[in-house]
């Protein structure tokens, strides 16, 4: 198949620049001081959250009016709120670092499936690109509260920051139930053919919490040594 069948050129470009940019921006960032970093930190926090708020203004106003059904309860679109929250309004270790891995599990899952944000029939519009720049950002934010030392993560938090991730879906899955939609991806997974095989709960306990166990584990690893190996340098 080819590779521009799927998506448009403008569409690869478009996530290669922001990906370039977010590069380039920690590259430099490390050449500054602890507290450029953070005050990068917090600015970027800013930045998401008005971001999440033109995202709504837009859909409002394409609808004419403002109504509850431009609301999202993905994982996603709950740490586009949770992430800014709680680095400008908090300072918990466990809520720094919670936004931390999310965050980048949110920009990973965006980088090995862009076709979630992407929309074929409109390549280059607002919604689109706010929603490319936002997911790394997010990625962004969850790297450098590590960078600049704001959280620093060891493995014992690996249980804490799996308990919030479990509230997380017992949220998603009120909301489920509230607005009877599907906010985690399951459909995605049944069209490799699955649909016959597992009901919700399997997807669930069988691959949701255990894929997400396992990279939180090795995130929690590599960072950790990385952390304490730029603790070493500084």
């Amino acid at each position: 198949m080819d590779f521009f069948s799927f998506f448009s050129w403008q569409q690869v470009v478009l996530c290669g620049s922001v990906l370039l940019f977010y590069v380039v921006l920690i590259v430099l960032l490390h050449r500054c001081s602890l507290k450029t970093r953070r005050i990068a930190v917090y600015t970027g926090a800013f930045v998401l959250l008005l971001l999440e708020i033109m995202r709504y203004i837009v859909l409002s106003v394409d609808r004419g009016e403002f109504s509850i059904e431009v609301l999202s309860f993905q994982f996603c679109n709950i740490l586009v709120f949770y992430i800014p929250v709680s680095i400008l309004f908090f300072r918990n270790r466990y809520m720094y670092g919670s936004s931390a891995f999310f965050g980048m599990i949110a920009g990973l899952a965006i980088v090995l499936l862009p076709y979630t944000v992407i929309d074929n029939s409109r390549p280059i519009e607002f919604l689109t690109v706010q929603s490319i720049i936002s997911h790394g950002l997010m990625a962004f934010l969850g790297y450098m509260l590590i960078a600049s030392k704001m959280y620093e993560p060891r493995m014992r938090d690996f249980v804490p920051l799996m308990v919030i991730f479990l509230v997380f879906c017992t949220y998603m899955k009120i909301m489920c139930y509230v607005r009877d939609a599907n906010y985690f991806g399951l459909n995605g997974f049944l069209l490799f053919g699955w649909g016959d095989v597992l009901s919700f709960h399997m997807y669930f306990f069988l691959i949701y919490v255990p894929c997400a166990m396992l990279l939180l584990a090795a995130l929690l690893y590599i960072t950790s040594r990385l952390s304490r190996k730029i603790k070493c340098i500084e």
